[in-house]
This record gives C-alpha cells, sequence and structure tokens, in this order.
C-alpha cells in the first residue's frame, strides 16, 4: 500500500513540476517593435526585413517604406510597456496571454490624451502582424509586432 502512495506522490510530483515551467513561460512574451514611416513620396523599401514587403504592399496602398526604428520588449503579463514612437507618439503594449497558438496583446497608440489606435491584436506564435497609425511628418506610421523571432 505505501508503495502505492509513494509511486502516487511521484507521479504527481512529476506532472506538477513538469506543470510550472509552462505557467511561467505565458508570464511574459518577446516582442520585436518595428517602427516604419510609409509615404507616396518615392518607391524605397528600407527596412532590415525583406520578408516584410509583401504583406506591407497587400495591406497598404502606400508607394515607399522606410525604417525608423526596431525595438525588442519583453512584455509581461498585465503590465502595460510604453514605446516611444516618432513624434511624441507613443505604444503602449499589454500582454493578455496565449489563447491555443496565438499571443493575445492589447495596443493602444497614443499622443498625449488622445488615442489613435486602440485594439487587442492576436498573433500567431511566431507571427508578425501589422498595424496602421497615425499621421507623422511625411507620411504615416506603421508599426509591426512579431513574435518568436
Amino acid at each position: 500500500m505505501r508503495k502505492n502512495h509513494l509511486i502516487l506522490f511521484c507521479l504527481i510530483a512529476s506532472f506538477l513540476a513538469g506543470s510550472f515551467p509552462t505557467l511561467a513561460a505565458d508570464d511574459s512574451i518577446r516582442v520585436k517593435v518595428t517602427v516604419l514611416r510609409a509615404s507616396n513620396e518615392g518607391s524605397d523599401f528600407d527596412f532590415d526585413n525583406d520578408a516584410y514587403r509583401d504583406e506591407l504592399v497587400k495591406l497598404f496602398s502606400y508607394k515607399s517604406y522606410h525604417q525608423l526604428d526596431v525595438k525588442a520588449a519583453e512584455l509581461q503579463k498585465a503590465d502595460r510597456s510604453i514605446i516611444s514612437l516618432p513624434e511624441g507618439y507613443e505604444l503602449v503594449l499589454t500582454y493578455q496571454g496565449v489563447e491555443g497558438e496565438r499571443v493575445m496583446v492589447q495596443a493602444l497608440v497614443r499622443k498625449n490624451t488622445t488615442q489613435y489606435v486602440y485594439t487587442l491584436l492576436s498573433i500567431q506564435n511566431p507571427g508578425v502582424v501589422f498595424v496602421g497609425g497615425p499621421n507623422v511628418k511625411d507620411g504615416v506610421l506603421v508599426i509591426v509586432l512579431e513574435t518568436g523571432f
């Protein structure tokens, strides 16, 4: 009888030990944020990741894309991470968790007290999502969020 309890205890302990790292991994996610300026001036595609080109052409009607910045952000579940954007805009990201193979991230683009974009993004992990942003000098911001890089 004691031997059965010991085996059962070992099985439960090994199951729980294997579960905790998975739960801890859901508490944070690493996201790469690439900030582009899109415009109809010229026809340049000036950014580091050439794989974005086809999707940008499908999603947006601009002729030129110029990379302004790229940053990596470690998002903690339910905590807001603020990323500075050009011309005083901010990108506020809040990691909401994982649903199946997708990462849920709340995104807000704001400047002072005005909100320009407020959405919940469902990003394949690994994957990429493109978010159109507000007007800036000589164009419009396009924000690329990438997981699993």
